[in-house]
């Protein structure tokens, strides 16, 4: 299995070191924001606010329901394909 690094930075978070890295998410009408995110690679899915895609022009009501679950707790989100660039 191939090696895949990506830039990332250790920072004190909620009272632990949390790896975060920057990255770039591409919207449909080709808006970008540029987030610094968690990285968890125990995920299923990247998981952003709802803001997040109204500032990129993507339309939510056009995803499938799913479940995020969190820190032992959970709540619904939309499931939406989009790209993200990871990196400056």
């Amino acid at each position: 299995m191939p090696v895949v690094r990506y830039p990332y930075r250790i920072v004190l978070g909620k009272g632990a070191l949390q790896p975060i890295c920057t990255i770039k998410v591409y919207g449909w009408n080709q808006q970008v924001e540029t987030l610094d995110v968690l990285i968890d690679s125990g995920a299923t899915y990247t998981v952003f606010p709802a803001k997040t895609a109204e500032n990129l022009g993507i339309k939510l009501s056009a995803g499938d329901d799913c479940l995020i679950q969190y820190g032992g707790s959970e709540t619904t989100g939309k499931k939406i394909d989009t790209v993200i660039e990871i990196g400056d």
